[in-house]
């Protein structure tokens, strides 16, 4: 089945170039030409709806990178404290001696304090 031509000769020129220009099906019907008012309504709900859901995620991002930098800001002070305080206490024994005070205990020809055994004391006379 062929499609019949409509004839535009009484048409103004407007309508004329308004008909032609329109494609046909096979059935002889007007194809459309462009988008409806509601399937345009629909891609921009749809749209919308990747953009919210887009936005989301980007917030729930960002929250996350905050709550990570926070947590690691806390490890690196409760490091320095720990750090800190365990120098402190390392050094709770230390005194600064200078040569003129060193504190003397006993007399300079006293004999050490240290106690110790050579291979000559055991095991017979020396």
């Amino acid at each position: 089945m062929t499609p019949q031509r409509l004839n535009t000769d009484h048409l103004p020129p407007q309508s004329r170039r308004s008909l032609t220009s329109r494609a046909r099906t096979a059935s002889g019907a007007l194809a459309q030409s462009g988008l409806t008012l509601i399937e345009l309504m629909i891609s921009l709900a749809l749209g919308m709806l990747v953009v919210a859901a887009a936005l989301i995620l980007l917030l729930t991002s960002k929250s996350s990178y905050v709550i990570e930098d926070d947590n690691a800001r806390l490890l690196d002070s409760g490091r320095y404290a720990i750090e800190s305080i365990g120098r402190a206490v390392r050094q709770t024994a230390f005194e600064q001696l200078e040569s003129e005070t060193v504190p003397v205990v006993g007399q300079p020809t006293d004999s050490p304090n240290i106690v110790g055994f050579d291979a000559t004391t055991f095991g017979g006379t020396p």
